[in-house]
């Protein structure tokens, strides 16, 4: 999966502010287009380990988190330090579509950083590795407030998805076609 490097501290910050609203708002785009559609969808959580991590660590992990759970009071700050002392795992997103004999996923997550991060397609499709280095969409942030334009991030989210859906329509396109940038083309 790849990952996305903001350039500077500011950066990492502002990718705080736009991420969860930006996937916040693609999900319910998603939601929207698909009750326009003949597309049935459903959205799964995952877990993704940092690259490298033994199998056998994420199984502590796991064990951990579900023994978390149910754990008493007493129990859950040993459970929680475990846990510290381990890689974490981040969240992920996909939303799986099917109409007939087509079916194809979305990476939820890599379809926000498309909206949040300027040319970030282009970027990833350069990328040597795992990382690909980008820069914020400044214009979904208010000028003056620096908060979210929640008007703008949803705009760029409906372009997004509509993209998607738009390609889905196309029986050439194949999963893995690329719709253009949010807000080009």
């Amino acid at each position: 999966m790849l990952r996305p490097q903001p350039k500077t501290e500011a950066d990492w910050q502002l990718a705080d502010v736009l991420l969860q609203p930006a996937l916040i708002r693609t999900v319910d785009n998603i939601r929207k287009q698909l009750e326009a559609s003949d597309w049935r969808g459903r959205y799964e959580e995952s877990w993704v380990f940092p690259p490298g991590t033994p199998e056998e660590t994420q199984m502590r992990v796991k064990l951990l988190q579900q023994q978390l759970t149910a754990a008493q009071p007493e129990e859950a700050a040993a459970i929680e330090e475990a846990l510290a002392a381990l890689p974490a795992p981040s969240p992920a997103y996909q939303f799986h579509l099917s109409r007939g004999d087509r079916s194809t996923s979305i990476d939820l997550w890599q379809l926000c950083f498309r909206i949040c991060f300027r040319d970030y397609a282009a970027r990833a499709a350069l990328a040597n590795g795992a990382i690909v280095e980008v820069e914020i969409d400044r214009d979904l942030l208010d000028e003056t407030t620096g908060e979210v334009d929640w008007h703008r991030l949803d705009q760029k989210s409906q372009e997004a998805v509509q993209a998607i859906f738009a390609l889905l329509g196309d029986p050439s396109a194949t999963a893995t076609s690329i719709p253009p940038e949010p807000g080009e083309g």
